[in-house]
């Protein structure tokens, strides 16, 4: 199925007459896959997990593949079911840290009305420039190890902006946008909002001070 799905997606992309190589491997990010072109063959790695996903959304990932493979701008309803697919992930929580637990749960209730689902929340590296993310395909919210130490209502509401890309999703377009209107309202809803930002600016500056 992934053989044919990959050549029907490259008719769209090139008339060359390419190769066709696929394999799957869990070491793969959850819900993705990787593309590869090099002596005329393109090579798909995909994660396991997706052969349960519905065909459109596994087309829907190929065409995304081979749109940054041959650099051209490409929007489908493929596409589209696969960004939908991806957005409504709900994956086991293998979160660890206790503070970092917490802190999501006390979030859901106060601003969500406990309506999000969990997901796993991890320290990711020491960085002071990415504070934190939200991956869509692993359902993982990751926060800089900068932030182990730092006052609970910093963390919250580094926690509550990336629970809010979850709770909102993003807008599917030529461009994918996370930052809506929308999702900035409800960022100004957390108390204290403004300052905060100023604060965890300052946080950060401080912290690559003392590296």
């Amino acid at each position: 199925m992934w053989h044919k799905l990959t050549k029907d997606s490259l008719e769209l992309f090139t008339n060359k007459q390419l190769e066709v190589n696929i394999k799957h491997n869990r070491r793969v990010s959850p819900n993705t896959a990787k593309a590869v072109l090099y002596n005329q063959t393109i090579q798909i790695t995909y994660h396991t997990d997706l052969d349960n996903a519905p065909v459109q959304v596994q087309q829907g990932l190929i065409e995304l593949l081979c749109s940054k493979l041959f650099k051209q701008k490409w929007v489908s309803d493929n596409v589209h079911a696969y960004h939908t697919f991806i957005q409504n992930v709900s994956l086991p929580d293998k979160s660890k840290c206790p503070r970092l637990k917490q802190t999501f749960h006390n979030n859901n209730d106060q601003f969500f009305g406990g309506l999000i689902d969990t997901c796993t929340i991890k320290w990711g590296r020491r960085s002071v420039s990415k504070l934190a993310s939200y991956n869509y395909n692993s359902d993982t919210i990751t926060v800089s190890t900068i932030f182990k130490n730092a006052p609970d209502n910093m963390l919250a509401y580094i926690v509550y902006h990336e629970m809010l890309h979850k709770w909102y999703g993003y807008k599917i377009g030529q461009r994918c946008t996370a930052h809506t209107k929308e999702f900035k309202i409800a960022e100004a809803k957390f108390p204290n909002s403004t300052l905060l930002e100023k604060q965890i600016k300052l946080f950060a500056q401080n912290q690559a001070r003392h590296r």
